[in-house]
């Protein structure tokens, strides 16, 4: 038995675990074949090849774990085992600003914005700090706030100086940043 699918993946994101099953050199196409990585799993059988996949998502937090893969055996073949090492990558995530595109000097605001994985059709991510400013230069504005489980992040409010009061990098436009 011998893993032959993908080592690293993104947190979240779905892959195909892959292995090989011989008895004597040759291909076992018999029993069924389990996949396990952290806490999920998956089971098939193996093709006419010997080979075997199926889908696992990984949930487990990123790092390095063990994918031990299991044949069940056949009549004419013993139970087999085999393992590899997997490391689960960092998802990549996007950050989208959904407040106010435009803020009148001297007037409050809230900066808001929604922080979602990448490689998951726009996952939610819940619990984050980010970082949300207005401006920038000496007359930066910035605060942080915890994203809730719909992956948004508030804070208000926020006041853009007056017209007048030191130097607008927006050149009068107000446009958030």
């Amino acid at each position: 038995m011998s893993c032959t699918g993908p080592r690293p993946s993104r947190y979240h994101a779905a892959f195909v675990a892959s292995a090989h099953v011989t008895g004597g050199g040759r291909p076992v196409t018999g029993g069924t074949v389990t996949f396990t990585l952290g806490g999920a799993s998956c089971t098939t059988s193996p093709a006419p090849s010997g080979s075997a996949a199926c889908r696992l998502t990984r949930e487990d937090p990123p790092g390095q774990l063990p994918l031990p893969v299991g044949h069940s055996g056949t009549g004419e073949y013993q139970a087999g085992a085999a393992a590899a090492d997997f490391t689960i990558l960092k998802a990549l995530s996007d950050l989208r600003c959904t407040g106010a595109k435009r803020v009148a000097g001297g007037q409050p605001t809230q900066l808001s914005g929604v922080l979602t994985e990448r490689e998951t059709g726009n996952r939610p991510i819940a619990g984050r700090t980010v970082t949300l400013a207005l401006g920038a230069g000496s007359i930066r504005q910035a605060c942080t706030a915890t994203t809730d489980a719909h992956g948004a992040a508030v804070h208000r409010p926020v006041r853009r100086p007056a017209p007048g009061r030191g130097r607008d990098p927006t050149g009068g436009r107000g446009v958030l940043r």
